[in-house]
Parts: C-alpha cells; sequence; structure tokens
C-alpha cells in the first residue's frame, strides 16, 4: 500500500460516515423497484502529483480538488446479478490461467533445456496467477460490500468523468 493511499484513507473514511449519516432511503438505482441499501463510493480530481525518491523508496504525493462522496442505493437482487457476472469474467480468467499453467508443466515435463527454462518460470507466473484469482473469486462470492460498490462505481463512473471527476475509491482501494 502505498503512502499516497494511506494518508488518504482517514479522509474518506470520514467522508463516508457523513454520507451515510445523511443517507435517505431510496429504490434501488440499477432496477428503480425494490428497497436498497447503501453502498458509498468517492471521487475527485487529480490536480497535482509529484514524487520523490529517498534511497528505495519513493514517495508521491498527489492533490485531489472536490474529494466527494455518494451513497448510491441497490437492492439485492442487482448485487446478485452483478456478482454472476463478475463471478463469470473471473472463472473465465482462472481457468486460463490454469490452462497456462499446465502448458508451462508439459513444458518442464517434456521439453528441451531451454523450453524447461522457460516453462518453469512462467509457470510460477501462472499458478501465482491462479492463486491471486481464486482468493478473488471467494471474496466476491462473500462479500457484499465489495461487489455493491463496484457495481456503484460501475453504475456512475461514466457520468462522473463526463463532469471532469479523475479519480475514484471504494473502500477496496481506500
Amino acid at each position: 500500500m502505498s503512502s499516497e493511499q494511506n494518508t488518504l484513507q482517514p479522509a474518506l473514511r470520514q467522508l463516508a460516515e457523513v454520507v451515510l449519516a445523511n443517507y435517505q432511503p431510496a429504490p434501488c438505482e440499477g432496477c428503480q423497484d425494490q428497497p436498497a441499501r447503501p453502498f458509498v463510493i468517492a471521487f475527485g480530481r487529480k490536480t497535482n502529483s509529484s514524487s520523490t525518491t529517498s534511497g528505495n523508496t519513493t514517495t508521491t504525493v498527489t492533490t485531489y480538488d472536490n474529494l466527494t462522496a455518494r451513497a448510491v442505493s441497490l437492492c439485492p437482487t442487482c448485487l446478485e446479478a452483478y456478482r454472476t457476472t463478475w463471478l463469470g469474467k473471473l472463472r473465465n480468467w482462472l481457468v486460463g490461467a490454469i490452462a497456462f499453467s499446465l502448458i508451462c508443466l508439459a513444458l518442464v515435463i517434456f521439453g528441451d533445456e531451454t523450453a524447461q527454462t522457460f516453462g518453469g518460470g512462467f509457470g510460477v507466473i501462472g499458478v501465482i496467477s491462479s492463486l491471486i484469482l481464486y482468493v478473488q473469486l471467494r471474496a466476491i462470492r462473500t462479500d457484499d460490500n465489495k461487489v455493491g460498490q463496484r457495481l456503484a462505481l460501475s453504475l456512475h463512473q461514466g457520468a462522473l468523468q463526463v463532469q471532469g471527476y479523475d479519480a475514484f475509491w471504494t473502500d477496496e482501494v481506500a
């Protein structure tokens, strides 16, 4: 986690608390039909960024203007539909990563010395990628907050970009 995220996190949490304290129950913004619960997204405009390097440590200071948060109302039905879509995409990537790992394993077992070297190196990358994707899949299955914030961000990000916002956060990013 970078120092930029560490100093931004308290401000984002405070914004989320204020937004949730003032939240008025509203119908789902996805289907406009069912009762919903709020999910907070934050956004702002990046105005300046500078980096300094000292030894092996690089510190980046980024300045944001008009840091704002919004509560987006989403129902369980819309959350589940988005979760299913998201899980399907990640499953496809997981199958690809596992297939890639198996091809690399075949190179290590049956290939010549060069193929074994490359197969082993890329195979490690494939296995690590598979593990990361598997952990993400398990988290998405159980974490409504993560799914709700991603859906809220996807519903509003385009309109916010048109308004000039170029930095977006949810709890999973902050």
